[in-house]
């Protein structure tokens, strides 16, 4: 600071000169641009991760390598053009506090990439949303490979369901084939028992019946002693009791034979 010397007439006779060393303060903002330009730097060539600035109205302020490779875009294609560009829909997303999400997003190309990261305000000496700072990182591939498998579960699912109903059918099926086999069984027997019934009834009864009626008859011959026809007569009753006995047979055979 220079300051003019005055007498008393108050006229000029020399000038004082006053100076602060500000060489420390030269120093330290030197030495912060040459920290926030490597920062910059640094950070505009991270290539794994996309990190880009907003601000308040969602336009594009920053760009870095990785936004380039996630998204497509160019810093000269971007900057300036509003956010919702890189979203499926309106997606206001943009909050005064950090927070993580995950999306799906949009490329350059159309292509959807599934996105997962945060977003962090920029906030002013008083507290102010001055724009928003997101880093994302491209998770398509697990995306992707949680859905391929969402996808065969539900696929297997199905599989497995269309497997147990066409079993109950064919159970189902095979119960009824069971059953109308064992109807069939049932009637087999059924006209079996009724067949030999009636063969014991209709033919072998008959027959032992005849051969009753001649036992009586011979034994009425005249030329037999009283003890020939005596023992005839044992016969006839043993033929008798053998009729009855095939008679009952037949009857516990198929009882309903004798109704019909």
């Amino acid at each position: 600071m220079v300051t003019i010397l005055r007498n008393e007439a108050d006229e000029p006779h020399g000038f004082a000169t006053v100076l602060r060393d500000l060489t420390a303060r030269k120093n330290a903002k030197d030495a912060l641009q040459s920290s926030e330009e490597r920062f910059r730097r640094i950070v505009e060539s991270v290539r794994d991760h996309a990190l880009f600035q907003v601000d308040p109205e969602g336009r594009v302020t920053f760009w870095n390598k990785g936004a380039e490779d996630l998204f497509g875009y160019g810093q000269d294609e971007i900057l300036g053009r509003h956010v919702a560009i890189l979203y499926t829909s309106d997606d206001q997303e943009l909050s005064a506090k950090p927070n993580e999400n995950e999306r799906w997003m949009v490329r350059r190309d159309g292509a959807r990439i599934f996105a997962r990261g945060v977003t962090q305000p920029l906030l002013g000496p008083g507290g102010e949303v001055r724009g928003f700072v997101k880093v994302l990182r491209d998770d398509s591939e697990r995306r992707r490979s949680e859905e391929r498998r969402s996808r065969n579960e539900r696929q297997e699912h199905h599989r497995v369901l269309g497997e147990v109903e066409h079993t109950e059918a064919a159970l189902a099926r095979t119960q009824d084939d069971l059953r109308a086999l064992a109807a069939r069984l049932m009637t087999a027997h059924e006209d079996e028992r009724r067949r030999i019934a009636r063969e014991l009834h209709d033919d072998l009864s008959q027959r032992l019946a005849l051969l009753e009626m001649h036992t009586v008859h011979f034994a009425r011959r005249p030329d037999f002693t009283e003890e020939e026809t005596s023992e005839i007569e044992g016969v006839r009753q043993e033929v008798a009791k053998i009729s009855e006995m095939f008679w009952n047979i037949s009857h516990r055979l198929h009882p309903r034979y004798w109704r019909t």
